[in-house]
C-alpha cells in the first residue's frame, strides 16, 4: 500500500482544488483499502485542525453481477463484448443509439429497459443478445446472474486501486502545520507493504 498527500498550491489548480489535504492511498485489495481509508478518516475527524473529513469510500452499491460462462458462449456464437455491449445499453441506458431532429433542436435517443426490469435479475437474464450467425441468445444461456454490492464508482493508478480520503481546515490552523500531521496519522495505520 502507498499513501500519497496533496495539498492546495497558494495559487489555486491542481487534483485537490477543492480541498486543502487529499490523501490517496494505493494498493491491490480495494476493500483492505477502503478500511484503511475509513480509520484515516475517523483518525482526522477527531483532530482539531480538520473538518468536512470525507472518505471517499462506498462499497455498498447495489449491484448485479454477470459471470460469463465463455466456453458456451463460444459455443452459441455470443462475444463477451457483445454481451457486455448489450447489457451496458439496455441497463444502463447510457448510450445513444439515434438521434432525432425537430423544428431546428437534436434529441438524442437513449433505450434502456423499465427500472423494474432493471432490479429483476430474471428479467435481466431473459433480455436477448446477438450471436455471430445473427440469432438471439437468452443472457441467463451464457452467463450466471447474482445480486451484490460494489463500489459506485473505481478509481485506479498504475494499475492500482485508489481511495482517497479529503478533508479542509478549521479556521486558524495552517496547511504547513496540518501536513505533518496527515502524514504522523498515516503512519500509525501501520499500512501493509
Amino acid at each position: 500500500y502507498r499513501p500519497t498527500v496533496i495539498f492546495k498550491s497558494a495559487v489555486g489548480g491542481g487534483e485537490s482544488a477543492n480541498w486543502p489535504i487529499l490523501v490517496n492511498l494505493y494498493g491491490a485489495d480495494l476493500k483492505a483499502l477502503s478500511v484503511h481509508a475509513i480509520k484515516l478518516n475517523e483518525r482526522l475527524a477527531a483532530l482539531p485542525q480538520f473538518i468536512d473529513v470525507k472518505a471517499r469510500v462506498n462499497l455498498g452499491n447495489p449491484e448485479i453481477r454477470v459471470a460469463v460462462d465463455r466456453p458456451r458462449a463460444a459455443d452459441l456464437g455470443v462475444r463477451v463484448s457483445d454481451l457486455a455491449g448489450a447489457l451496458r445499453l439496455m441497463v444502463s441506458g447510457e448510450d445513444e443509439i439515434t438521434s432525432f431532429r425537430e423544428g431546428g433542436e437534436r434529441y438524442p435517443v437513449k433505450m434502456r429497459v423499465r427500472a423494474d426490469q432493471r432490479n429483476d435479475v430474471d428479467a435481466i437474464g431473459g433480455l436477448m443478445v446477438p450471436s455471430r450467425d445473427g440469432g438471439l441468445v437468452r443472457v441467463d444461456n451464457v452467463a450466471r446472474l447474482q445480486r451484490g454490492e460494489g463500489p459506485t464508482s473505481i478509481q485506479r493508478l498504475d494499475r492500482q486501486f485508489a481511495v482517497g480520503v479529503s478533508a479542509d481546515l478549521r479556521p486558524g490552523y495552517t496547511l504547513d502545520a496540518a501536513v505533518p500531521v496527515v502524514r504522523e496519522e498515516i503512519r500509525k495505520l501501520d499500512l501493509p507493504a
